[in-house]
Formats: C-alpha cells, sequence, structure tokens
C-alpha cells in the first residue's frame, strides 16, 4: 500500500508539470512523450534485480530505465489525463535475443480533427546522454500507423507485436469464423458475433466514431457484412497524421513547451519542418509520393528517336 501511494504521488508531481489547459489530445501525448524520453536509457547492474528497470515503482525512484520503464512510465502519465493508452510487447526474430515494448494511443482529437489508433516508441527517442540536445529534434518514432511500425520493427528484427485492444479483437474474430466453418446453427453464432461487435464498438468510443450501426439480428446470417466491418476496423491501423496537421501539431507544442520552459529554446533551433522530416512516416510517404510522381512525370515525357 505504502508503494502504491508514493507511486502515486511520484506520478502525480510528474503530470502536474504539465498544465493540460486548452491542450488537446494529440498535443497531451506529445508533451507526455517529450517528458518520458528527457531519461535515459540505462539498464540495471548484473546483481540487480531486472525489476530495477522495467517496474514503475522502481523507475520512478531510480535512474534505471529500460524500454518497459518507459512504456510503463509513458502509459502511467497518459492515464492521469484519461488518454488510452497500451503497452506493445516486440518478439525477437529467430535466432535474436532481445525483444521490445512501446506504447500504442487511441486518438480523438477535435481540434486537428483526428481519429485513430497511434504508435509511440519513447524509448527510441529518448535522450542518450547528459550532453545530448539533438533528441529534441528527433520524432522518427512519434505518432506512427501500427502498419508502418510493424514494418519498421522487422527492420530491427521484431516481430508479432502483442497488444491487448488489437489481440482481443482479432481473437474475436478468429472464434466468430471457426463457428461459422462449424455450421453451427445461428443461435450459437449469436454470442460469439456479438462479442466480436462489443469489442469494435468500444474501438470506436475511444477514438469518437460512430458505432455500427446493424443490430445483431441483421447480421447474424450475413458473414460477408461481418467481414467488411472487421476489415474497416482494422483500417484504422493505417491511419496517419497529414503533413500539415503533423507540422501544425510540432509548432503548436514548441510554443508551448518554450512558454512554460524557455531554457528548451537553445536546446533545438531546428525547424517545425526539420523536425517532420525525422519521422520515420512521413519521410516513408514523402519517398512514396516522390517516386510515384516522378514515375508519372517520366510517363507524360515524349519518347525520343
Amino acid at each position: 500500500y505504502k508503494e502504491m501511494l508514493v507511486m502515486y504521488k511520484k506520478i502525480s508531481g510528474i503530470a502536474k508539470e504539465i498544465d493540460s489547459t486548452n491542450l488537446s489530445p494529440l498535443e497531451l501525448i506529445y508533451i507526455i512523450y517529450n517528458k518520458v524520453r528527457e531519461r535515459i536509457y540505462t539498464k540495471e547492474e548484473e546483481n540487480e534485480d531486472w525489476k530495477k528497470s522495467r517496474n514503475l515503482f522502481e523507475v520512478l525512484n531510480d535512474k534505471k530505465i529500460v524500454c518497459v520503464g518507459f512504456a510503463n512510465l509513458f502509459t502511467a502519465l497518459c492515464d492521469c489525463f484519461n488518454i488510452k493508452s497500451e503497452i506493445i510487447l516486440w518478439y525477437p526474430m529467430e535466432n535474436y535475443k532481445r525483444g521490445h515494448a512501446s506504447n500504442i494511443v487511441f486518438v480523438n482529437d477535435l481540434k486537428y480533427n483526428v481519429n485513430g489508433a497511434f504508435t509511440v516508441d519513447v524509448t527510441w527517442d529518448s535522450k542518450k546522454n547528459e550532453n545530448d540536445s539533438s533528441y529534441i529534434s528527433n520524432i522518427r518514432s512519434l505518432f506512427l500507423s501500427y502498419r508502418a511500425e510493424c514494418n519498421y520493427k522487422k527492420g530491427y528484427h521484431l516481430e508479432s507485436p502483442k497488444s491487448n485492444t488489437i489481440d482481443t479483437i482479432n481473437r474475436k474474430y478468429y472464434n466468430y469464423t471457426n463457428f461459422l466453418k462449424l455450421n453451427v446453427p445461428a443461435n450459437i453464432i449469436e454470442n460469439p458475433l456479438k462479442s466480436l461487435i462489443d469489442k469494435i464498438n468500444d474501438f470506436y468510443k475511444l477514438i469518437g466514431i460512430d458505432e455500427i450501426s446493424y443490430t445483431i439480428d441483421e447480421l447474424i446470417n450475413k458473414p460477408i457484412l461481418v467481414r467488411n466491418i472487421y476489415n474497416e476496423w482494422r483500417n484504422y491501423f493505417d491511419n496517419t497524421l497529414e503533413d500539415d496537421t503533423f507540422l501544425n501539431l510540432i509548432e503548436s507544442v514548441r510554443r508551448i513547451e518554450m512558454s512554460n520552459e524557455p531554457n528548451k529554446a537553445n536546446e533545438s533551433t531546428a525547424t517545425a519542418e526539420e523536425i517532420l522530416n525525422t519521422n520515420i512516416e512521413f519521410i516513408t510517404t514523402k519517398r512514396r509520393t516522390e517516386f510515384f510522381n516522378e514515375l508519372f512525370s517520366r510517363t507524360k515525357e515524349k519518347p525520343t528517336n
């Protein structure tokens, strides 16, 4: 009990440093991300308990922190502002030993008109050492789409991500389709179908999207429609922030942080455009766009004799 009380006071103290007045969810997440990544990745000593760098209580009371500790601290601060965040656990590919942990956030932001799920990897964007000031201008792992994050992590030999919300809905759809294959009566299929639809609706509530309008009776004999509903839910994990939206967000957060902490003005002189250029999602999208634009321009050129 004492440990929980100490932990609560520490988290509340950090949260109080963030003035949430008039901040949108995206702005709050960005500021929480910046606050947590001020910590420096530091493993526990060989003779120390592995929880030293992972357990939230330990992380709050010591300098030791690794990916799970970063993810726990980020989630705890998001909870203070009623922002839904979950930890994603990544498993090493065959012949590799080290796994990883990051976060996924569920966003309903009216100011920026953004609804969806985005990944955040505080560990990979954190401060490297006491003299590191360049990390402020590096947001490579902020607000990536889930699918972009999965592709990105493969390059670092990580796969099979586990996230509570995503895994639960995938599992419920799998159960539903298994019942379909067994050709069981409609009244048997009703429960797994209702369980699936309820979970998708819970997700939509998190991101401010209208619930599914069909009743269970309307869906019970329409597996193709159910599959379309499931695929539509999956599309929300392809969501990306528009370039202009991301730029406005960066500029807004920089103004807020520099107003609250003037010393931050000296830590980074990068422009919003330069900061955006470090983001993996933006770089990938930009390269893809430039590729197709170049390809299109070539097809319009007249062939030479």
